[in-house]
């Protein structure tokens, strides 16, 4: 299951867990935090479940991506740039041609949600 884990200074992150706390925990350890924190742990971070059919709603990779105008159908809709290298994601929503170009390379693929 994806979790978007939002953190007590407004950070966002987009992680794969089993479940809210596992998913509160990678973000710990991403960040660097101590879970058992009281002002940046677990228990001041918030988790929540994002659904969507992962292998469904996976479209193109950066290679398929040469002009822009292929980024137009994604325009205004609410998407997930996933880095399958870095296993990291960002989340847009209303994305612009503009803002999913910056974050894609060549390890990128898109989810539209």
């Amino acid at each position: 299951m994806w979790y978007e884990v939002t953190t007590p200074t407004g950070n966002i992150s987009i992680v794969e867990a089993k479940n809210g706390i596992a998913a509160k925990r990678q973000v710990c350890k991403q960040y660097g935090f101590k879970p058992s924190d009281n002002w940046s742990g677990i228990s001041s971070m918030q988790a929540r479940k994002i659904d969507f059919d992962y292998p469904e709603v996976i479209h193109q990779s950066r290679y398929d991506y040469d002009d822009e105008k292929q980024l137009q159908k994604y325009v205004g809709k609410d998407v997930i740039i996933y880095d399958e290298h870095h296993g990291s994601a960002v989340r847009m929503r209303k994305a612009t041609v503009a803002s999913i170009a910056a974050f894609m390379d060549e390890y990128s693929v898109i989810i539209v949600l």
